[in-house]
């Protein structure tokens, strides 16, 4: 089974002109699933979006239509809007203050991609970019599914202690940027074992017992650190020649 999961990454409330009192709160605040396997592989993605109409009195500074667009990079939406990828057949707006949905099914299938909307009045006026929304495509079999831990954790590595290498395992319960580092005892740096973004589920990295450089580090205590954007877990590990 194939899904699709959004992180909200960016937020720009802006006014012009009529639309000195449009916000376009939670604009794209989105429930996105891939319906399956077999159209992601095919290259297309199917996405859900959801978010409401924007507008003070449902009359003055009311949209009249939107732009949706999508890129593989987020600076492209929030610096150059009209540049990025359209979206075909976006709805009318609805009266402000009313929930909006809309799905749609021909983005290019891939790890990481964008999207982000632009409300328009009947006077051409432009509301800024709206909160920008990272989608990542994430494959998963139906048990690993089910398997999706509740919580962060991270576990004692294994062996320990160890010589020459060791497996660390950790869980984490969404997709997140993830960071896992080795330091010595002095709070110094050793290695750098995870530095990306992850999707949810159960992982684990081995460390060879190198440095950054090759160097075989020297036996004794090192801790390992688990990051990302909410929690931080270290434990300790002993490695010995």
């Amino acid at each position: 089974m194939n899904r699709v999961k959004s992180e909200l990454i960016d937020s720009c409330f802006g006014s012009e002109a009529r639309l000195a009192r449009w916000f376009l709160v939670a604009a794209l605040f989105a429930i996105m699933l891939i319906p399956s396997a077999a159209q992601a592989q095919g290259g297309s993605v199917q996405v859900t979006l959801s978010w409401t109409a924007p507008g003070d009195d449902g009359n003055i500074g009311t949209a009249t239509t939107y732009e949706l667009r999508y890129s593989l990079d987020s600076a492209t939406l929030i610096n150059n809007f009209e540049s990025a990828d359209a979206v075909p057949n976006v709805p009318l707006p609805k009266p402000a203050g009313e929930l909006e949905s809309f799905t749609f099914s021909d983005l290019p299938f891939g790890p990481t991609f964008f999207i982000a909307m632009v409300a328009v009045d009947e006077a051409g006026n432009r509301s800024e970019v709206s909160n920008v929304v990272r989608v990542v495509t994430l494959s998963l079999d139906i048990d690993d599914e089910l398997e999706i831990p509740n919580n962060f954790s991270l576990s004692q590595n294994y062996p320990n202690p160890f010589n020459p290498s060791t497996t660390i395992e950790y869980s984490i319960p969404s997709a997140t940027d993830v960071r896992l580092v080795v330091y010595n005892v002095r709070g110094q740096a050793v290695a750098t074992l995870v530095n990306e973004f992850q999707s949810a589920g159960n992982h684990q990295v081995q460390w060879d017992g190198n440095s950054e450089s090759g160097i075989k580090a020297a036996s004794g205590v090192y801790f390992y650190r688990l990051e990302t954007k909410d929690q931080v877990e270290t434990k300790k590990m002993i490695l010995v020649k």
